[in-house]
């Protein structure tokens, strides 16, 4: 075996265990993860939670995803709890619990997925579940700047109130970052909780007009047809509004790797529409690309399609 085979072979190897460290590793130990998990528990008054118990380490992308412990209270096939611990910031970042809602199925004799279901009126009016989910936004200490998008009663799957809150910042809404906070209806205890956020941008400089981002946008939809960009005509702006964004583009190209950071963007959609001269012809159907507000750099977008 040659030097060169060699040194090719242990630099795969750093990589290999760096990569490995970096999806696998957390810096928080089980005992740690527990009391966080107790704590949020204690927090919401649900107790008796003796069981709770470390079930895995995962990562939630492959480059610049979180690295999360789940932990649990139940056995496999019938867990009664599951929680999320971030093992960057050591908070609960979800929350589920199937007893409640099993309690209550149960309780009520009711088979979710029934058609007789939607004769089954929840008993809470959306006015008393609000205020159960206020309450418990207030309890969690919902970060600032999330703003109540819509709450909805979920007949089908878990007969909850679901509420879903959107971060905003400085005026603009964040593309990904949400907050949901469901309740079991008639009980009000927490059904679920989940918290997908990134980073605050470091600012919200806006130096690129609409028309300007949707002219770069389109740029980047005639590059990325290629031999296809006679039929760029084909696609009209669907949206171009402005959102914090985790980019997910390299030098301009497109990737499946979201960075943690975010920035200001103008969110450009490109739809394809039919104008009758469409058949045979293999174009994506849609087209999203992100525009640096700030400088007008391409940091992220997708072909949809």
């Amino acid at each position: 075996m040659n030097i060169k085979r060699v040194c090719i072979m242990f630099t795969l190897l750093i990589l290999i265990v760096g990569l490995y460290k970096q999806i696998f590793s957390c810096g928080l130990n089980n005992t740690s993860v527990i009391k966080a998990a107790n704590t949020f528990c204690a927090n919401i008054n649900v107790g008796g939670l003796n069981e709770l118990k470390v079930l895995k380490t995962y990562n939630t992308g492959l480059l610049f995803g979180k690295t999360i412990k789940e932990v649990s209270v139940g056995k496999p096939g019938n867990i009664e709890l599951l929680i999320d611990v971030d093992c960057g910031s050591g908070e609960v970042i979800r929350y589920d619990n199937y007893k409640v809602k099993h309690d209550l199925l149960n309780k009520k004799d009711i088979i979710l997925n029934k058609a007789n279901n939607s004769i089954l009126s929840p008993v809470f009016t959306e006015d008393n579940a609000r205020k159960h989910v206020f309450n418990y936004a207030n309890t969690l200490k919902l970060t600032k700047g999330f703003i109540l998008e819509k709450i909805y009663f979920d007949n089908k799957y878990s007969r909850s109130w679901v509420s879903n809150w959107l971060r905003t910042y400085n005026g603009y809404p964040y593309e990904t970052d949400i907050i949901s906070i469901s309740i079991m209806d008639e009980s009000g205890e927490l059904y679920s909780y989940s918290k997908n956020i990134s980073t605050e941008p470091m600012h919200t400089t806006l130096n690129v007009s609409k028309d300007d981002a949707v002219k770069i946008a389109k740029t980047k939809l005639i590059n990325i047809l290629g031999k296809s960009s006679v039929h760029s005509n084909k696609y009209v702006t669907a949206s171009s509004d402005l959102k914090i964004v985790k980019p997910n583009a390299v030098f301009g190209i497109f990737t499946p790797f979201y960075r943690n950071s975010s920035k200001l963007a103008w969110v450009i959609k490109f739809n394809k529409f039919d104008d009758g001269t469409n058949i045979g012809l293999q174009l994506p159907e849609s087209f999203i690309v992100k525009i640096d507000a700030e400088n007008g750099n391409i940091i992220g977008g997708k072909v949809l399609g």
